[in-house]
């Protein structure tokens, strides 16, 4: 049996014997453990490092060179409920990245670089900015699909901001024509007040297992997912499943989504990502209040009855969803490939240490 220390001395030899000179250090997203499941390079402990690279984090007292990778600009905060904080650190985001430590930054879609304008000149930075999608590997399925039950999957915590409550509102109005269509959600934080069908299962867990998640992806017909926050790693889940989407079209999602192809993107009333952020609402129990308020005022009505529209189509013409997942296959292959992913990454860091 290998012991803490045997896998120590084990990864310590190979960070002397292969060494990549590269370290790296990425938030816990099935998604971005592919960093660590199948590498661009041979990675290092830190302390062997040439090279460190950040993802959705800040390098925090480091005096090494390295990569800063992020999903938005105002995750380099360090701050994820406190908006007010994260507009006030920007000057010292610009700071970081424009510092000669900072060799490369790198982003996952062209919106991330959008808002980055919004908020930064990037003219001194430009020439560090590389687009690097995070990827995966497709996942084919061992599962059948219930012919008699059309299946509805959402999976977010965070109830309000990822948009569960307009999700479920769309489904209740969509069962009354088909009783026998089913939806699951995973989430922790469903409230107890809100109206919940016999139809809907939800999954209260703060995680899925990777078994759990495998059967749900596998067992929906489509992922319904109107969320008006952060949110990335889940749209490649569900094009890795080859599984049509119906979501929100915020920032970048229409890199993920290609409407009509793999999915359909709706208007929602607002978003986190307006250039009021931090203003109109300073953190996130405001910015929760906020679509609180919109909804009881009926400004997600819109939203809510376009999402029936589309699942309606949906399910009247299999032919369109079956189509639907095969363009998110393609996708997948084409965009988010973990063999592509590597070669871009592997070419940023042969660079960077060549001339370091």
């Amino acid at each position: 049996m290998y012991t803490k220390l045997t896998v120590y001395f084990a990864r310590l030899f190979n960070s002397i014997f292969r060494n990549s000179g590269v370290y790296v250090r990425y938030a816990g997203h099935n998604v971005l453990s592919t960093y660590y499941k199948n590498p661009p390079v041979n990675y290092v402990l830190k302390q062997f490092s040439t090279l460190n690279h950040y993802i959705n984090d800040i390098p925090l007292d480091n005096r090494k060179p390295f990569i800063i990778e992020f999903e938005h600009l105002l995750f380099m905060s360090g701050v994820s409920r406190d908006y007010k904080k994260m507009i006030d650190s920007v000057n010292n985001s610009l700071v970081i990245l424009e510092s000669d430590l900072c060799k490369a930054i790198i982003v996952w879609s062209n919106g991330t670089i959008r808002e980055m304008e919004k908020y930064i000149d990037i003219s001194s930075i430009e020439h560090k900015i590389h687009l690097v999608r995070p990827a995966s590997d497709p996942i084919k399925s061992n599962q059948k699909k219930d012919q008699d039950t059309f299946r509805i999957l959402n999976i977010g915590n965070k109830f309000w901001v990822k948009g569960t409550f307009a999700a479920i509102q769309a489904f209740n109005k969509f069962n009354k024509n088909h009783p026998e269509t089913k939806f699951t959600i995973a989430c922790n934080d469903v409230p107890n007040s809100f109206n919940i069908s016999d139809n809907i299962e939800i999954i209260n867990t703060p995680m899925l297992s990777s078994e759990r998640k495998n059967y749900l992806f596998n067992k929906a017909d489509v992922f319904l997912f109107p969320c008006l926050h952060d949110s990335y790693g889940v749209y490649i889940e569900a094009l890795a499943y080859a599984l049509p989407m119906i979501s929100s079209h915020i920032f970048d999602k229409a890199e993920i989504i290609i409407d009509n192809k793999c999915g359909y993107l709706i208007e929602p009333p607002f978003s986190l990502y307006e250039h009021n952020i931090g203003l109109d609402y300073k953190d996130y129990d405001e910015f929760v209040s906020l679509i609180q308020k919109k909804y009881s005022n009926g400004e997600f009505e819109e939203m809510i009855n376009k999402m029936v529209e589309k699942l309606e189509y949906l399910y009247n013409n299999k032919e369109v969803l079956q189509e639907m997942g095969a363009n998110c296959h393609n996708h997948l292959v084409d965009t988010f490939s973990i063999e592509e992913r590597n070669l871009r990454l592997t070419e940023i860091y042969t660079n960077i240490l060549k001339d370091l």
